[in-house]
């Protein structure tokens, strides 16, 4: 399968349900894996980083994708993976592979968000990102941080981010996820979501800010949203369009730029 966007999100709750008592170990069998972005490898780093979590006698194991171009942007999605945590060791490791950013990582500090923007700004002009979309991403991962900080102080995770370069759609992709329970438990989520959404516009820094920049600066910019089974897609100069879709835990926001 390919494990991106939509497709990953049906998995986050799947792979963030623990199966058996602990101990014990968990594989995940990405081996046959078709395509993995920014939602793929946070979805798989959740999944890790809960299981380990939930026992310090879990241990997990990752079979590689046969794909190549597959499991290098999968490794630098996970890399560096943390204790506990083990590669099947059937594929050679791949060089590093320059259109991840930064990979799947947990933002505990707001400071972190800061210095994770500047890295898009100063890695932007290696890759050919002009100034005004790296600026934009930048400007997001801090107000994406900070939202989840405000509305997802239950999450066991905290937020965890990851940003990259994804073809054939030619963005940059800034994607943070977190499991908090407010929004996702709620019998009217997709209600909530649309006032969320429209409370933002009356309030600086908040989610609709980024889309207001965006057009300002004349960017090509999608703001898409989820959260239990709501989902809100707003892309810049367009109406945010609302949908139900299956059921996410927790909350998880992508702002993507087309370069």
């Amino acid at each position: 399968m390919a494990l991106r966007g939509e497709q990953a999100l049906a998995q986050l709750g799947p792979l963030t349900t623990a199966r058996l008592a602990s101990p014990y170990r968990r594989v995940l069998v990405a081996s046959g894996l078709k395509a993995c972005d920014c939602y793929g490898g946070a979805v798989l780093r959740v999944c890790v980083d809960r299981h380990l979590a939930a026992s310090t006698e879990n241990r997990a194991e990752i079979w590689e994708p046969t794909n190549p171009e597959v499991w290098s942007r999968m490794h630098d999605l996970l890399s560096p993976l943390p204790d506990g945590c083990d590669l099947a060791g059937d594929r050679p490791l791949p060089a590093r592979n320059q259109e991840i950013i930064f990979p799947a990582m947990k933002i505990e500090e707001p400071e972190v968000a800061v210095l994770l923007g500047q890295t898009i700004m100063r890695v932007g002009p290696r890759l050919g990102i002009g100034s005004s979309p790296a600026r934009a991403v930048a400007q997001a991962i801090v107000v994406l941080a900070e939202n989840a900080r405000e509305h997802a102080a239950d999450s066991s995770i905290g937020v965890l981010v990851a940003c990259a370069l994804e073809h054939p759609m030619n963005e940059l992709h800034l994607l943070a996820l977190d499991l908090g329970g407010t929004l996702a438990t709620s019998e009217d989520a997709p209600v909530q979501l649309r006032d969320a959404l429209a409370h933002s516009r009356a309030r600086p820094g908040g989610l609709a800010s980024l889309m207001l920049l965006a057009e300002r600066r004349e960017l090509d910019a999608t703001l898409r949203l989820a959260s239990g089974p709501a989902r809100a897609r707003w892309r810049a100069n367009d109406r945010v369009r609302y949908e139900v879709s299956a059921p996410v835990p927790g909350f998880v926001a992508s702002f993507s730029v087309r370069l």
